[in-house]
């Protein structure tokens, strides 16, 4: 641990950065470039509002832990997900009690399929958006991350529900048969 003033275990001057953001630039920790503030990535939970990465350098490092991930088991990219569903929770202040245990087991309790569509579900990160991807859905939207609210299915079926129940979608669903392929449920 340094002694000098403003420094923290990280070796990160604090003093040096408040000067750096008050001129409207900030020094990337990984490219040690000192850049403009809109090229790094607004951040609430981060001490200074910002995080030490610039923009192209934390897309770089996502890209390359997505790629470490890409042809991973289906646990592994539980992990991810979990991690990012963590985050995400907690920026929209929604509570989460969900595990990586819980997950792997819904995973497997429901053999891979999608809980809406009965699709088997993908597990592919560094290519872009993947609508077969596993997705945690909660299935009442008003309440958080729970294990008796939670369901895995396809990124797109999730998406696909929004925030409505799915009794709201199924009848749609019903409506559409009806209307374009004269087909009734």
């Amino acid at each position: 641990m340094s002694n000098n003033r403003g420094t923290n275990q990280f070796n990160v001057n604090y003093t040096q950065i408040k000067e750096l953001i008050s001129k409207g630039s900030l020094k990337c920790k990984q490219c040690k470039k000192v850049k403009r503030l809109s090229l790094f990535i607004k951040r609430k939970d981060a001490k200074f509002g910002y995080l030490y990465l610039c923009k192209s350098c934390h897309t770089n490092r996502v890209l390359k832990n997505r790629q470490k991930l890409s042809n991973k088991n289906y646990k592994e990219f539980l992990k991810y997900l979990l991690r990012q569903n963590t985050y995400f929770a907690k920026v929209r202040n929604i509570k989460s009690s969900i595990n990586l245990e819980d997950l792997i087991s819904l995973f497997e309790y429901q053999k891979g399929l999608c809980a809406l569509t009965k699709v088997k579900m993908t597990y592919r990160l560094g290519q872009g958006k993947t609508g077969l991807n596993i997705s945690i859905d909660r299935i009442n939207s008003k309440k958080g991350y729970f294990n008796s609210n939670i369901r895995l299915s396809t990124d797109v079926a999730n998406r696909s529900l929004h925030n409505f129940e799915d009794k709201i979608i199924y009848k749609h669903v019903k409506l559409i048969l009806k209307k374009y392929y004269n087909f009734s449920l």
